[in-house]
This record gives C-alpha cells, structure tokens and sequence, in this order.
C-alpha cells in the first residue's frame, strides 16, 4: 500500500521534541499505525493487540519498560491501563525519554492520562483523510486557520480555487474517508470493507474490551444512530423505540462517543436573547460507514433519498473538525436552535469572536439563506465577543454576497 501523506505529519513530529508522551487517538482505522510507522521509522513499535505484551505490560510494568529504548510507541495503549504510572515515573527521571500512546478508545485512553500523566501529555487526534489529503493536495493553510486570524469579511481569501469537483465531493459524502476505502475501485469491495468493519469494532471493541454485554441491543443502538444523524439527540425516543432502558442508551451513546464512532455537537445558549433548545445533535465519524448503515449505496439513494441535507451537513462539519484538529489553540464548535424553530447549523467560538454558518445542500442560495444568520447576529449580546461576519457553505461554485457581513463560499473552496 503506498502511503499517502498526512496533514497531521507536522503537528504530530513538532510535538515529540519538547513533550515527553504523545498520545494520538482517533477512529479505528483512521491510519494512526500506518502514519506512526511511516513518520518515527527509528523507534520502536508496541501493539497491545498482543496479548503477550499486554500480558507482560499489564503484570509487571516496570520491568516490562526496561527492555524499551528511549523512544518507544505504544499502540493500543489503552489495553495496558498499568503501564501509565511507571510511564510517568521514567519521564520524570529522564527528560530524554519520549513515548507515544495510540489508542481508538478516547474514553479508556485518556481517563489514564488523566489520572496519572497530567501536564506530561499533549493530545493528538487522527481522522480518516479529508478530501483533500486523499486527492493528494499539498498541505497549506486551512480555511479554518483562515477564519481564526480574520478580523472581518474582507480578511477570508474570496478567491479561493474550488479544489474540488461536483463529482468528488458527492463520491466523498458516499464512501467516506476511511485510507482503505481510498484504495478500492469496486463498489462491491466497499460494501464488504464497511460489512467487516462493523463486525470488527463491535467483536473486538465493544464485546471484548469495553464488555458490552447485549450484543443485540448494542447493534440495533448503533444502527438507528445512523438515521439520527443530524437530529437533536433524545435519549427518551430513542430507548422507547427500540426497547432499551434509557440508562443503557445513555452508556452504549458513551460508548460510542468515546471510540469515536459518533460526536454530538453541543447547543450555545450564552448571550441570546431568546429561550434556547439545550440538547445536543448527533453526527457521525465517517458519512460512508452511515449511508452503509442507511442502506444508501450510490448517489442516486444519497441525493434523492432525503436525508441529503443531512448526510452532507455532515460531512461539512466533519472536514471543519479535520482541519481544526491540526490547530494549536483550537476553537470550540455550537450549534443553534430556539424554542421557535429557527436553527443555525454552526457556531465557531474562536473565544474572542464567534462566527455563526450555515450549510446548505443546494446549488443555488438568496437573501432568505442569511435570514438566520442575521437574526443570530442581531440577537447576541455580548460585548466582549464579536461576531464580525457570518458565512453560508453550499454546494455552488461561485461566491455570493448575501448581506454587506454575510457571504456564501462554496464547498469545494474551503475543504
């Protein structure tokens, strides 16, 4: 397999010279292994996949270190939870010493790091391949690091290439990110890549290690997920339709949360105005593994089956979060909606300013396209946060001035 360069390769290499442990999580099959074994070539490389390891790492921790250099990898750190005490007794004693920890559990991985390597540790996280880093592009400067340093509308390059193809875009939106995908051709492989992996991550992750204990109440959770993607998260109608007893859907939601299957994207209530919806929307890590989920196998189930806007809200969001998880001081992501309907799909709190957006799964945007944007604008108060500009991202391929401080960019221009 020929490997294909990662947007991470830098953040990741520049933080191994000053901290001593590095821990780099993210979706099973996201590429951690690959890219650790592409970018620290020259030391050495652990799996707790092995049991033997684990075993030994697990039994006797401090003994089990001796036999490593000073630069060591430990992936699937999480399976050997003993390990982090003595990890952090040896980088105190030796400032030389440098270990990475790599794990597809968030929860399990940092809840050690919490307890025993606090201040000692800087967090990475690995996504599968945006679109652009599957095509090949050449990393510059993201939009998202674009936005962060923008004072005002006329600070964001409106001229923009769009990067990206009709075609390409709605082939991401399909399969998804995942590098493996990326190298198959037939559609019948993808479907089997996706078939495997969700046996995989629900054998080996969720029965094996996190001790799940009903399979079948864990599988159907998972599947009905993918049809809420984009909706508001309610645990109660949830667990009243498919059987499962709230406190159970609360963990299995956890669950997932924390081994990056999902993410929910958190309301912003602060400074409006107005009464406020406070539950959180559920998205997914990868569009492909939902539309598999969703039975939706070719574009013409993805365009027409009308859960389009979305699928690809979705996705936007995904791309937004990839390039924000290259930034140092990474702003936080809201969404918006009133007790009255009115919704705003994204809120970028960059602390100092806040930039509402709105995705839109249309060629084609008007003045109505900035309606709530505007109102958002006018309703926040709060004079120590600005909210400078807004911004509609859509499916055209021409920029649009809605309003003299709302502009809508197309898609294929900013991911």
């Amino acid at each position: 397999m020929r490997y294909i360069s990662r947007y991470l390769e830098k953040k990741l290499a520049k933080k191994t010279v000053n901290t001593p442990v590095i821990a780099l999580t993210g979706l099973r099959q996201s590429g951690k292994s690959t890219l650790l074994h592409h970018l620290f070539k020259e030391w050495e490389y652990v799996t707790f996949d092995s049991i033997q390891f684990r075993d030994e790492a697990n039994r006797d921790p401090a003994l089990f270190l001796k036999k490593y250099p000073d630069k060591t990898i430990f992936d699937e750190a999480q399976k050997a939870p003993d390990l982090f005490h003595e990890i952090k007794l040896l980088v105190d004693a030796n400032k030389k010493k440098r270990f990475i920890l790599s794990g597809s559990s968030d929860f399990l991985l940092m809840s050690n790091i919490t307890e025993s390597l606090a201040g000692r540790t800087s967090l990475c996280e690995l996504y599968p391949f945006s679109l652009s880093e599957s095509k090949k592009i050449k990393f510059e400067e993201t939009f998202l690091e674009e936005l962060q340093k923008a004072k005002t509308i006329e600070d964001i390059n409106l001229k923009r290439k769009n990067k990206h193809t009709f075609n390409e875009i709605i082939n991401a939106i399909l399969y998804g990110g995942f590098p493996r995908i990326n190298e198959m051709t037939s559609y019948e492989e993808k479907l089997e890549y996706f078939q495997d992996y969700q046996t995989t991550i629900i054998e080996k992750d969720f029965r094996d290690f996190l001790r799940v204990k009903n399979l079948h109440e864990f599988n159907k959770l998972y599947r009905a997920l993918a049809f809420q993607t984009g909706n508001l998260l309610n645990y109660t109608n949830l667990s009243n339709d498919l059987g499962i007893s709230s406190v159970t859907t609360k963990e299995y939601v956890n669950l997932l949360v924390a081994s990056y299957q999902i993410f929910l994207l958190q309301p912003y209530y602060k400074k409006l105005r107005t009464r406020l919806v406070k539950t959180p929307k559920i998205y997914s890590l990868d569009t492909g593994l939902t539309n598999f989920l969703e039975r939706v196998t070719d574009k013409d189930k993805l365009l027409n089956g009308g859960r389009f806007g979305n699928i690809f809200e979705n996705w936007v969001l995904l791309e937004l979060i990839k390039q924000k998880s290259l930034l140092g001081i990474q702003p936080d992501f809201y969404f918006v909606r009133t007790s009255t309907g009115t919704e705003l799909d994204l809120i970028i709190d960059f602390t100092d300013k806040l930039i509402p957006i709105e995705i839109k799964s249309t060629a084609k945007v008007d003045f109505a396209s900035a309606k709530n944007i505007s109102y958002f604008m006018k309703s926040f108060k709060d004079p120590k946060t600005k909210v400078p500009f807004g911004l509609v991202i859509y499916l055209g391929d021409r920029v649009v001035y809605l309003t003299e401080n709302i502009v809508a960019l197309p898609v294929s221009s900013i991911v």
